[in-house]
């Protein structure tokens, strides 16, 4: 115990002392350099790997705040000095790493078998990492490059996503905060309403016909109505939050293309529901384990 308390707090120091020391480089000398992103990305896989490792050796609630905020900080660190397009917005990138590190963390402390553990661990690493390796490392990046990056950070934000709902449905299992089960489904059904916002901003869709307010709140409705069936069906925690997060997905995916000029295309979105729907049909019926 002793050694891990070492560990941390040789980690802590660390890392106050490079972001420091990165932030004064930068001002000082460099002040109109960043670093390539694709270096950025190795500092993000090893750092990935040492916070995993922290994770599992985490016991108490005060280690497991202060390894959230380190975290927090060296993630905003490397994106504050990682270099981006002109024309790209850094935050974009900040909130997208955060959720997707909450909702992993979550997915983490709530999963018990260890294959699992392992796999989501890989997801954990990898992920962000191979999201700094697609910025490009020049301003004049073409729309074959953008849409590989914006792509690979919608799939992070959903990941967070499932794991926030899957959070939320152990913390309500469980009973490990005394609160109401509905403040739980109204803390998620806000966040995914406001995740289906922002990213119906980023395809820049709805703007112009000024409806997207309305269908933020049909949105917030219709995931705190699904939250309640899923909270009252005999699912477990982990596959609740899973197909719920799949059809916020496919319903922020019809919503975004009504949105659209081009309006939506039944005959290739049509089929693609009923395939989906099917595979939802099949993974509740052969691999779930009903409570």
């Amino acid at each position: 115990m002793a050694r891990f308390y070492h560990y941390l707090h040789k980690l802590a120091r660390n890392c106050f002392i490079s972001g420091f020391l990165l932030r004064y480089y930068r001002m000082k000398r460099f002040s109109h350099r960043t670093i390539h992103p694709r270096f950025v990305a190795v500092f993000d896989l090893l750092f990935g790997l040492v916070f995993l490792v922290l994770l599992s050796r985490v016991n108490s609630l005060i280690i497991f705040a202060v390894w959230a905020l380190l975290h927090t900080v060296l993630t905003a660190a490397l994106v504050m000095v990682t270099y981006y397009p002109d024309s790209w917005k850094r935050y974009r990138h900040l909130l997208s790493l955060l959720l997707f590190n909450v909702g992993m963390t979550l997915f983490l402390l709530f999963t018990e078998w260890p294959v699992a553990w392992e796999a989501l661990g890989a997801v954990y690493i990898f992920v962000p990492a191979i999201s700094f390796w697609l910025i490009p490392s020049r301003g004049n990046s073409l729309s074959f490059e953008v849409k590989p990056y914006r792509r690979w950070r919608l799939m992070m934000s959903w990941l967070g996503l499932a794991g926030l709902w899957t959070g939320i449905f152990a913390s309500i299992t469980l009973n490990i905060f005394q609160f109401n089960f509905w403040l739980w489904l109204l803390v998620g059904a806000v966040v995914s309403s406001l995740l289906a916002w922002w990213w119906w901003t980023e395809y820049e869709v709805g703007e112009a016909s000024g409806r997207t307010g309305l269908w933020v709140l049909g949105f917030f409705l219709m995931t705190l109505e699904l939250s309640w069936v899923f909270y009252l069906l005999p699912f477990g925690y982990f596959v609740s939050g899973l197909i719920l997060a799949w059809i916020w997905y496919w319903l922020w995916m019809l919503i975004r293309f009504y949105l659209s000029s081009a309006g939506i295309d039944w005959k290739k979105q049509g089929w693609l529901l009923v395939i989906n729907t099917t595979l939802i049909l099949l993974f509740l019926g052969l691999l779930v384990r009903w409570r």
